[in-house]
């Protein structure tokens, strides 16, 4: 299967993107700054292909996910804790990213079969987390063939 991630520096994102490749899928990401995506892993960086670009580029996404049989969507926002509470540096980039997505999957020639959406956007105290090794990691069921 081909998978399509957007949003992969994110947990949930990459941890789905290091699931999909332990189960044999090819997987395309789309980022806007690829340094930021470093797995590490020889085996996992066969299967990948990074395309840069910005999930609120219709011609992006289209480039990511034309010929993909599946698209996750993990697109999500940055907040900081503060005096004043909690800041979302970009509240409406879940909304911004859906219309875009739209339009992006409405023009490429390929249908999409699925499309999968999650977010965890402003859940998190941090805003990073410090990830196990993709050798420890369980592939979830529905994301093999």
């Amino acid at each position: 299967m081909e998978i399509a991630i957007l949003g992969a520096t994110g947990g949930c994102a990459r941890f789905a993107t290091i699931g999909a490749i332990q189960a044999g899928h090819q997987v395309t990401v789309l980022l806007r700054d690829p340094k930021k995506f470093d797995l590490g892993d020889e085996q996992i960086q066969r299967q990948l292909t990074v395309i840069q670009g910005d999930a609120l580029n219709v011609e992006d996404i289209k480039k990511a996910i034309d010929g993909q049989d599946v698209l996750v969507s993990s697109i999500g926002g940055t907040g900081t804790f503060g005096l004043a509470g909690f800041k979302l540096d970009s509240p409406t980039i879940c909304g911004d990213a859906m219309k875009t997505i739209q339009q992006a999957v409405q023009q490429v020639a390929s249908p999409r079969k699925r499309i999968i959406v999650v977010s965890t956007t402003g859940i998190a105290e941090k805003t990073r987390c410090t990830l196990p090794s993709p050798s420890s990691l369980q592939v979830a069921p529905s994301l093999t063939p």
